[in-house]
């Protein structure tokens, strides 16, 4: 239970906050005014909202923009109603469901030997749904096998990433002393490879197709003794 003293505190603190915006402004003091609430009302709805005053002047002036805006209608027009609101709502809850699912399957089949430590599952929480949801949703169909091959696609996709990011770097840069340097180009470059119909990462060296699934950690660049360790 909240100590009174702080309680008192508190309130005192917002009711400072809620005076400080009006008096530093004309139009949010009329306002006030014209509505009849006053300081110490106000600083009650705010604290039973737990919304700061800050907050509540922010989102007043974007309603107010909207209201004032004449070249476009303020209209319920159109918009969702709640037969379609309650539909979205259990789809909505449907699909949450199905993603949490399709999760447990796709990573329960991720075969032993492939990395995926760090980068993948990182990039399927950073994206969530909205970018991953139709991949796993697909992945989850796929075997195990099928499942390793395209997240070593994807940790194949990080390693030409980064070493195109230093050779494009490279041929940029004039040297430190100004000169270009000479550079040779990528040796051993064969033809795509293909997973399920997709076009995959380049393999490097020996100039052909790599296997998908192949440990990638040291990849061999043109010339003697050019070995890139990842």
């Amino acid at each position: 239970m909240t100590d009174p003293k702080d309680w008192l505190l508190d309130f005192r603190e917002t009711c400072l906050d809620v005076k400080e915006a009006i008096y530093s402004d004309s139009g949010l003091s009329n306002a006030f005014q014209m509505a009849g609430v006053s300081v110490e009302g106000f600083a009650s709805s705010l604290r039973g909202m737990d919304v700061t005053m800050e907050d509540f002047v922010s989102g007043m002036q974007d309603f107010t923009s909207t209201v004032a805006n004449g070249f476009d209608q303020m209209t319920a027009y159109g918009k969702t109603g709640l037969d379609e609101w309650e539909q979205n709502l259990r789809l909505n809850m449907a699909e949450s469901q199905a993603y949490a699912d399709n999760l447990v399957t796709v990573f329960n089949k991720i075969p032993e030997g492939i990395d995926i430590r760090s980068a993948f599952r990182k990039a399927v929480y950073e994206g969530g749904f909205d970018q991953w949801g139709q991949v796993i949703a697909d992945m989850a169909e796929k075997s195990s096998d099928e499942i390793g091959e395209y997240i070593q696609l994807y940790n194949d996709a990080l390693i030409e990433g980064q070493q195109s990011a230093i050779e494009q770097f490279q041929a940029l840069s004039p040297g430190d002393d100004g000169e270009q340097p000479h550079r040779r180009n990528r040796g051993g470059q064969g033809a795509a490879c293909r997973v399920h119909g997709r076009p995959a990462h380049r393999r490097h060296g020996h100039g052909g197709r790599g296997r998908p699934g192949r440990d990638l950690r040291n990849v061999h660049r043109s010339g003697p003794d050019q070995r890139v360790r990842l």
